[in-house]
């Protein structure tokens, strides 16, 4: 497990960073969502050893991570092109990468991750000679040289289209097991597709964190529908004294985030003592946008 421990970093007077904790697990993708401007891409230049920090520490399942030095964890690493020497040609480039991670036979290893990516048409071309998205499936396919223990992972989507991204989803999912992920986007349906767990960050502070499924239940995403046929304020009292958590604005229609037989069994039941008949159930989902940014407007009307 890798960890930060009220993690800090200011640029002259802008405070990027601000008391950062967090844990990332083995195991699990992390996607770390927020508005422009909000640290993520700090946070991951820190998490990479590019950047320091001012206050708080780093740990690596309990151990203090040194400021300085050696990361005990290697790292498979994109961040906005900086590894990309236009002048070189991509099989180059990728044999380079894989010596720097101590590959002594990486030749192997780049032949099968340009597979993957897609890129096996391109190992003899300059990277000045690619398109946009080629360059970043090679960015991509770096990443995974090694066999790294920590993937961190700035906006991998920038210039893939959806059929190249769906397939890096793929390999993502499948070489996860054993790797500590974490991947900034702003494509919020990855959110449904790839991530476990999902922390918000906002001008520098982390405003929500935790799985899921606890996390989008606690921002309002709810799972059912019920419509009655009439108004019913004392199923409201009833479903307060048995603490479930529902939201109902006229007593006739509620929305429930957790939604089990248990739970309808229950409620059935009562319904029944009223003789309250029911007019609908159904699954409802929210956008996922629409729960994150009326969130993010809440978390801002705090504030002022």
């Amino acid at each position: 497990m890798l960890e930060l421990h009220q993690v800090s970093k200011r640029f002259q007077d802008i405070e990027a960073l601000c008391n950062i904790s967090l844990s990332l697990k083995k195991g699990e993708v992390s996607l770390l969502l927020g508005p422009n401007g909000a640290g993520k891409t700090t946070l991951i230049r820190i998490l990479a050893g590019l950047l320091g920090y001012d206050c708080g520490f780093l740990s690596l399942n309990g151990l203090e991570v040194p400021k300085r030095g050696a990361l005990p964890y290697s790292i498979g690493y994109l961040g906005e092109g900086e590894l990309l020497d236009p002048d070189l040609k991509v099989q180059t480039l990728l044999r380079f990468i894989g010596l720097l991670k101590g590959l002594d036979q990486s030749r192997q290893q780049v032949r099968d991750w340009a597979r993957k990516f897609g890129i096996e048409h391109t190992l003899k071309r300059r990277i000045s000679h690619l398109s946009s998205g080629h360059k970043q499936r090679v960015a991509l396919a770096q990443c995974f040289l090694g066999n790294p223990d920590v993937l961190l992972l700035d906006e991998p989507g920038n210039s893939l289209d959806p059929a190249q991204y769906r397939e890096f989803e793929k390999i993502l999912l499948r070489e996860r097991k054993d790797k500590i992920i974490l991947l900034s986007t702003h494509r919020l349906l990855d959110i449904e597709r790839i991530g476990d767990r999902l922390i918000l960050l906002n001008e520098g502070r982390i405003m929500a964190q935790g799985r899921k499924e606890d996390l989008l239940h606690s921002m309002g995403a709810h799972t059912h529908k019920l419509v009655l046929e009439r108004t019913d304020p004392s199923l409201s009292w009833s479903l307060i004294q048995s603490n479930y958590q529902f939201q109902t604005q006229d007593h006739r229609t509620f929305y429930f985030p957790h939604w089990n037989m248990p739970i309808q069994n229950q409620i059935f039941k009562l319904l029944s003592v009223r003789a309250t008949p029911v007019n609908s159930l159904e699954s409802f989902h929210q956008r996922i946008e629409d729960v994150f940014f009326e969130y993010l407007e809440k978390e801002k009307g705090k504030k002022t």
